[in-house]
């Protein structure tokens, strides 16, 4: 319990409190003291503009089927943090330790089917261990979600015919990502790293939809998009009304229903790309010495960029680790005696 409220207390340090928003504190481990132990109280009992650290835990955090904002409106945001991932070699044998002093995951679940996300979300750092669902409860429109640093273990999908304000940065995708909005306005996907198929479907409308510095290794299918400085590791795909730039494709040149091509790489070797041809860690899609997508990406001025999920303004980070100071390292006495000092030696990190 002294290393989690010690964790604890580095990132609410690390987290601005603004007027009538608070931390709350979510946590399951027994024995440990929290503001809440379940996410359905918490979310239950916040207020707008609230921020839930969900802690660290073996246990994963169940919902019940959704997770709403009552009355469906919020003012402000509401965010979730959790501890990242892959943070340990243990069960994972590709993991990347010494990154938190605590490698337990923040996990959601819920046993009834998606956990559906709707208006003004942000989430950070969180494990998704069932199938997400961008839905809006009473509506056909979701808006304003945003995904940071997370691991999605199983399939994500939006079937809703708006979508507004939705942004993915540096997530890892571990299954199929399926969206089929009729209208998409202001859409970014960036710096992510998705393991299988990627399908946007059926847009009629899109407005601002940026597909930048991912890494795809299965099939791809969108429309009225701009993709740029991506790495395509195997399939083929169609791109329709879409602008292609500066993108390497292990495929072979192929008709991709693209309305403009720019400086893209075809038929490369993806052994030369990455530092390792595993796929079961976000550490192999680290970029090898000598890569043909250093500096391939479109050039931010005068500035060369990488293509790839490590590359451009905002590369993705190891195990979703959240930009906020972390400790990663903690020494605390098993046994004080009363009346004696106690020695405690802290290693962190701002991860900014």
């Amino acid at each position: 319990m002294k290393k989690l409220a010690l964790y604890l207390l580095v990132v609410l340090f690390a987290i601005p409190v603004m007027t009538e928003a608070k931390v709350w504190r979510v946590n399951n481990n027994p024995g440990v003291v929290a503001d809440f132990t379940t996410l359905d109280a918490a979310m239950a009992g916040r207020l707008t503009g609230d921020t839930l650290h969900l802690e660290p835990s073996a246990t994963p955090y169940e919902v019940s089927g959704n997770i709403l904002v009552p009355n469906n409106y919020v003012a402000d945001f509401v965010t979730i943090i959790g501890n990242g991932y892959f943070l340990d070699n243990s069960p994972n044998p590709s993991g990347n330790p010494g990154l938190q002093q605590n490698v337990l995951q923040s996990i959601i679940h819920t046993a009834s089917g998606n956990i559906n996300v709707n208006q003004r979300f942000k989430f950070i750092g969180v494990v998704f261990q069932s199938p997400v669902s961008l839905s809006l409860f009473g509506s056909n429109s979701t808006s304003n979600v945003y995904f940071t640093s997370c691991l999605f273990m199983s399939t994500l999908i939006a079937s809703v015919t708006n979508m507004d304000h939705v942004e993915f940065l540096k997530n890892y995708f571990a299954s199929t990502v399926t969206m089929s909005p009729n209208l998409l306005s202001v859409f970014t996907f960036e710096n992510n790293i998705v393991l299988d198929n990627f399908f946007i479907y059926g847009v009629n409308t899109a407005d601002q939809l940026t597909i930048r510095n991912n890494v795809f290794t299965a099939q791809y299918f969108c429309s009225d998009a701009y993709w740029a400085n991506n790495i395509f590791k195997t399939s083929t795909g169609t791109f329709n009304r879409c602008v292609l730039k500066n993108n390497i494709f292990g495929a072979t040149q192929f008709s991709t229903g693209a309305d403009f091509e720019l400086n893209n790489q075809w038929g490369v070797d993806m052994s030369t790309v990455f530092q390792s041809t595993q796929t079961n860690s976000d550490k192999y899609f680290q970029l090898a010495p000598g890569s043909p997508a250093i500096g391939a990406g479109v050039p931010n001025g005068s500035t060369a960029v990488d293509c790839g999920a490590f590359g451009g303004p905002n590369p993705y980070k190891l195990s979703g680790i959240p930009a906020i100071p972390s400790i990663y390292e903690l020494q605390v006495p098993a046994i004080i005696i009363s009346g004696s000092n106690m020695q405690i030696n802290i290693k962190s990190r701002s991860n900014n």
